[in-house]
């Protein structure tokens, strides 16, 4: 089955859990304009190599093992075309000691995708990420960019329980 977008722009659309969720995609979106695509550096310590999809972890070893180094937290953005939304992802670098971001997560993805710094504390950003992933089983946000907004389950308790407009 090929979908088309244009006839189904939601399909795949995770509705934020939360209105606090929802202003704050909103927010991460509003700064994606400035927001930089982070150049990938291949980097290793002695017996350590960063890992793929473990960009937390990674950040941390390299920024507690080399002073000047701090971790960044925040979300890749997926721009997803013919789509009325797109997603934003939990990640983490690192910033030099001049503050340039840098990425140390190894990936055989080119470096497309803009970084937005997330702006909380460790803990709100920790909070937000068990919150999606309790949500959605993993730490994505969806923002919609559409005029009109989709259809999407309403989850009560632990299932589906009806289909209502979202405002």
């Amino acid at each position: 089955m090929t979908l088309n977008l244009s006839t189904e722009p939601h399909f795949g659309y995770l509705h934020p859990p939360t209105d606090w969720l929802v202003a704050y995609v909103n927010c991460l979106a509003t700064r994606l304009p400035d927001a930089p695509i982070v150049e990938r550096v291949e980097i290793a310590l002695p017996g350590w190599r960063p890992q793929r999809h473990a960009c937390h972890d990674n950040a941390c070893i390299w920024a507690d093992a080399n002073p000047g180094y701090s971790v960044v937290r925040g979300w890749l953005h997926f721009p997803l075309p013919g789509a009325r939304w797109s997603r934003f992802v939990a990640h983490s670098v690192v910033s030099d000691a001049q503050g340039k971001l840098i990425e140390v997560t190894p990936t055989p993805l080119p470096p497309i995708y803009r970084f937005v710094p997330a702006d909380l504390s460790d803990d709100e950003y920790r909070e937000v990420e068990l919150q999606l992933i309790k949500s959605f089983g993993a730490a994505e946000l969806d923002c919609w960019h559409g005029e009109t907004s989709p259809i999407v389950p309403e989850v009560r308790g632990s299932g589906v329980t009806s289909l209502t407009e979202q405002e």
